[in-house]
């Protein structure tokens, strides 16, 4: 059984870990969000199957992931974009094939195909870009990942929090 210390150890370091990794991701999504916008279009929206790979690099299954391209212009000069947001977008992860065939026959959730449907070729949007380097393009500024590990991050401190309590009030020794 893990000690109050032990678990406000590996509390602090979760908490440490990921407060960095908050400050990083929300460093990012401050500066992109403060890029300048201009109208764009979408010209390419599919899905592609991709390997996905666990921890080790073995491959685990396969998944969707959305295929997109949208055209726009900054200073007359036009630019293809491919990036949606930094979140990768995915599909939930495929496993293994039907019995009866391939990873193409398993159709991609609801959730993935509202994705696709709100990219669908010919529909405008609006295009973040880098006014450093306008090939540097977004359509969305991603908040949920910031969300979720700064959730971890104070997760982590309340874990040390809770265990420091523990520790000197109801388990001194």
């Amino acid at each position: 059984m893990p000690t109050p210390i032990s678990l406000m150890i590996v509390g602090l370091m979760i908490a440490i870990f990921c407060g960095i990794l908050t400050f990083f991701i929300y460093r990012q999504q401050v500066i992109t969000s403060k890029w300048p916008t201009v109208p764009g279009v979408i010209t390419v929206s599919s899905k592609t199957l991709v390997f996905v790979e666990d921890s080790k690099n073995t491959r685990i299954g396969m998944a969707w992931r959305p295929l997109v391209n949208y055209s726009f212009k900054v200073n007359n000069v036009e630019y293809i974009g491919t990036e949606i947001s930094r979140r990768v977008y995915q599909d939930k992860t495929i496993s293994a094939p039907p019995s009866s065939g391939s990873y193409t026959d398993v159709p991609p959730t609801e959730g993935f195909l509202k994705i696709l449907n709100r990219y669908a070729v010919g529909n405008p949007v609006t295009v973040h870009y880098n006014p450093n380097d306008p090939k540097d393009s977004l359509l969305e500024i991603d908040k949920t990942t910031t969300i979720i590990s700064g959730s971890i991050t104070i997760a982590g401190i309340l874990l040390s929090l809770v265990s420091l309590l523990y520790y000197f009030f109801w388990k001194r020794p």
